[in-house]
């Protein structure tokens, strides 16, 4: 079977977790099917990259040129300006209004004719319209990475003026819209967390739903050994975010003093991309190292005791969790942080809603050296079973296949 898969961003280079996802489920795929690719690049060094790493894999390869490609930083800016304004008074997202534009769709249409894919797989909903330029046997897919119906839920507590929070809402409230008027063109909708698969089996059990957890390669972490400092404490995750954001405020204001009183040998890392610089002036500390993003994660994560991950919000999937479980490393979350993952309390580490929950199991791991060489075992297990590329996109793979001959059939 041909699979043309769309991403509507750049593959490479890699920076976020949801291109680590496309990345890993378009190398499992590729071992029984042909793969075709597009992506939506702006550098002519994004399209060769992705080349270089994928070119082996892929049997065709053309990449979408955004309206801003190979343009100055003049125009590239001039046109954010543009498009934020128009954002602003519209209902739109910024999503559709860059992948929607005229210069995209003509080339998304162009890419399918010559390409004449078996099955399209949509990353995000974004770029559902594509839909309408496919022949009624094209088995028609979307990986969902996340669903409106969770930022829905989230509006409340994003931090945002009333008058922006009713902007936001009227934005959301059309995605949400447009998202299922793209899914039921769809005949098989990819989710990544047990709670996407129940909101949309809950409102629409006519849609045929897979649940496909994030499969990672997972040999070089669950292999690496080094020695533990049982004084190190980690908080690990792209702060871009604003959840981890406040995920990290509510460690550093209210956690990490009471532990350090307690222990003034503890030490906290904070790792992950775009540290915030307010944040981390207003709790300078000693005992604090913020290695912001790091290439290979596995020295300064492997040696600590226990990762501590306080977020608000269970939106996703959590991908940077598997990576700290196979490297042995116990997890101290609330459910809403590791509910996607399926970490069980007391095995992988414990779950805990409040401040003073989260310092008496963090104590515990801490205090319990036996505990923690068992929890250590439990995560490398827990990951290499649950979630290692044939546990997760193999599957993925067969279901694809049986997707088609069900469609085959009905046709």
């Amino acid at each position: 079977m041909k699979i043309l898969i769309v991403f509507p961003g750049a593959l490479y280079p890699i920076t976020g977790m949801s291109q680590v996802r496309a990345v890993n489920q378009l190398k499992r795929l590729a071992r029984d099917h042909e793969i075709a690719l597009t992506d939506i690049v702006v550098r002519p060094r994004q399209e060769e990259e992705c080349l270089n790493q994928l070119g082996n894999l892929i049997a065709w390869y053309k990449p979408v040129h955004a309206a801003a490609y190979h343009k100055s930083r003049l125009f590239r800016a001039v046109r954010y300006v543009f498009l934020r304004a128009r954002h602003l008074v519209s209902s739109l997202s910024m999503e559709e209004l860059t992948l929607s534009d005229a210069t995209v769709r003509k080339q998304i249409a162009v890419i399918i004719r010559e390409s004449a894919p078996d099955a399209v797989l949509i990353h995000y909903w974004y770029m559902g319209y594509a839909f309408d330029n496919l022949n009624p046997k094209t088995l028609k897919m979307i990986d969902t990475h996340y669903l409106v119906e969770e930022n829905l839920d989230l509006l409340p507590r994003y931090r945002m003026s009333a008058i922006y929070g009713r902007r936001m809402l009227r934005e959301l409230r059309h995605c949400f819209k447009l998202q299922h008027s793209y899914f039921e063109k769809t005949d098989l909708i990819i989710v990544n967390s047990s709670r996407q698969r129940a909101i949309l089996k809950n409102s629409h059990p006519d849609y045929n739903v897979t649940l496909t957890v994030n499969g990672q390669s997972l040999d070089e972490l669950l292999s690496y050994q080094t020695e533990v400092d049982e004084d190190a404490i980690l908080f690990y995750g792209a702060l871009s975010n604003q959840f981890n954001r406040l995920a990290l405020e509510r460690v550093l204001a209210r956690i990490f003093p009471v532990l350090f009183k307690e222990n003034p040998a503890l030490h906290l890392y904070i790792v992950g991309s775009n540290p915030p610089g307010d944040i981390i002036k207003r709790f300078n500390h000693p005992n604090i190292t913020v290695t912001g993003f790091v290439q290979d994660i596995r020295p300064v994560i492997g040696m600590c005791s226990l990762l501590i991950l306080p977020l608000e919000t269970g939106s996703g999937f959590r991908g940077r969790a598997v990576e700290v479980m196979a490297l042995g490393v116990p997890i101290i979350g609330t459910s809403n942080a590791l509910q996607s993952v399926g970490i069980k309390d007391g095995k992988q580490g414990f779950l805990a809603e409040t401040d003073e929950e989260l310092l008496e199991k963090t104590g515990q791991i801490l205090k319990d050296k036996e505990l923690r060489n068992r929890m250590s075992e439990a995560c490398r297990k827990f990951a290499k079973d649950n979630f290692s590329i044939e546990a997760t996109f193999g599957k993925l793979s067969q279901e694809i296949t049986e997707a088609m001959k069900g469609k085959v059939i009905d046709e």
